[in-house]
């Protein structure tokens, strides 16, 4: 008895130390000479502490009554720190996708070579290394090494570290952690679409949800929708708690620490989608790269995702091509890149990123080459640098985007017909965006592949 009274006294003090401590800790800090954005980030954290307090209750509360989920979120999460720190052994197996040979294939290949007669030593037609964009790392090989769970070699994880500082140390505040749940008819999800947003654009994913993001709209294939966001900069707190409060009570809406809209925002979200499909949503078959400046057209893109074979899917990368794209230089131009940044005059070919097919094959294989690949702040031009230092090479599609300048040919049928998914919509039109969306949505008839209404007819 004496026993208990003690221990319950020694946590008691405990905790009161412990209190006390944070305390102090707070009105240090608080009362300490640092600038007022700093002091709101602090408050942005401590309220945002709050809110994802309540939602593990919440989903610990909701998970009681199916276990399979509560185990499924933390193998995510996992999975998500994993890919974080690139640590092979830790990685869940159903991420992996590995084309790379085996030990015994490479050894077998080894004496078959030695027992070939030398020819004199050339430099290879195709190589990884052939941009001079960052340092010599010989991205292919590298992407062997880690796959085969070996471990990087110490060139390229310094590399990695350095380039990607910002990126890694970018807090995920909100990670949709539903999107990908799998009922017990799903095999596999067929779409997994990536929507690229910013902060203040909540009427715009509202019109999305409400039109084109509506999984039941895609004629019964098993199409997922997520959002992904960065934070308001400077501070804005009442802006980043609306954000925070959004996601929580849509779940679509992935939100992490980075500032947006910045200059690096874009490739930023590049970098997050690649990461978040990878350990959120591991049973998509294909990932649609998108932005919330986009009309999608449910039809032409169940046409266009069925019309890809299980063998092309493995290295497709697809949408609309630039060949020879000259790097902007003009300071003023919102596209500029400094030589300081990219010296070459030309980016690799490369796709327009507010449409872009990518087989779920890939998807490991392009998130491991990116954190290689010195970042850039042009989110497509560094996608071809990276497809260029794996040597694949991204397909064009000419009937997949359309553009403003070509918007009055969507009243054409020929047009609608073709394999167009996607059309970008108008800045400033006489239409408000709700009557933009509701006339392209009767344009297309897209209702027909909803099905509950159809159900319901």
């Amino acid at each position: 008895m004496n026993f208990s009274i003690k221990t319950r006294a020694n946590v008691m003090l405990s905790i009161f130390i412990l209190v006390s401590c944070s305390a102090v800790t707070i009105l240090v800090f608080w009362s300490s000479p640092n600038d007022q954005i700093t002091r709101e980030k602090s408050l942005i954290y401590l309220k945002n502490l709050a809110i994802e307090s309540d939602y593990i209750k919440d989903k610990s509360i909701s998970s009681t009554s199916q276990p399979h989920h509560h185990s499924e979120y933390k193998s995510r999460r996992s999975d998500w720190n994993a890919l974080m720190h690139l640590t092979p052994d830790s990685l869940s197996p159903r991420i992996f996708y590995n084309p790379c040979k085996s030990v015994e294939t490479a050894k077998s290949d080894a004496n078959k070579e030695m027992r070939l007669l030398p020819i004199p030593t050339r430099s290879p037609l195709f190589s990884s290394m052939r941009v001079p964009h960052p340092e010599n790392v010989d991205v292919a090989s590298e992407l062997c090494r880690f796959k085969n769970g070996l471990q990087l070699s110490n060139t390229t994880r310094n590399l990695m570290d350095s380039n990607w500082t910002d990126a890694i140390s970018s807090r995920l505040l909100y990670d949709a952690v539903t999107v990908c749940d799998m009922n017990r008819l799903d095999r596999v999800i067929d779409l997994l679409v990536v929507i690229s947003s910013r902060p203040y654009r909540a009427q715009q994913r509202g019109l999305i949800r409400k039109y084109w993001a509506r999984d039941n709209c895609y004629a019964g294939r098993n199409v997922r929708h997520v959002f992904l966001t960065g934070i308001p900069p400077k501070g804005d707190v009442e802006e980043v708690i609306k954000l925070l409060s959004e996601a929580r009570q849509e779940n679509d809406l992935v939100v992490q620490s980075f500032d947006d809209p910045d200059i690096w925002a874009n490739t930023h979200k590049l970098f997050l989608g690649l990461q978040w499909s990878l350990a959120y949503c591991k049973y998509a078959k294909l990932v649609l790269f998108t932005s919330d400046e986009i009309f999608l057209v449910p039809e032409n893109v169940i046409g266009f995702i069925e019309s890809v074979s299980d063998s092309a899917r493995e290295h497709l990368v697809a949408g609309e091509f630039y060949k020879h794209a000259l790097v902007q230089r003009n300071i003023k131009h919102p596209e500029h890149v400094p030589f300081s940044e990219f010296a070459l005059s030309e980016w690799p070919d490369f796709v327009n990123l507010q449409a872009t097919f990518i087989g779920a094959e890939l998807l490991l294989d392009l998130y491991i080459a990116a954190r290689m690949v010195r970042l850039v702040r042009h989110s497509a031009g560094f996608l071809g640098i990276t497809l260029l230092r794996l040597q694949i090479l991204p397909w064009g599609m000419p009937n997949l985007y359309i553009t403003k300048d070509k918007l009055d040919t969507l009243q054409s049928n020929k047009v609608r017909q073709t394999h167009l998914v996607a059309a970008l919509l108008p800045e400033n039109n006489d239409l408000s965006q709700n009557e933009t969306f509701a006339s392209w949505w009767k344009l297309h008839d897209c209702e027909k592949m909803c099905i509950a209404e159809n159900l319901g007819s």
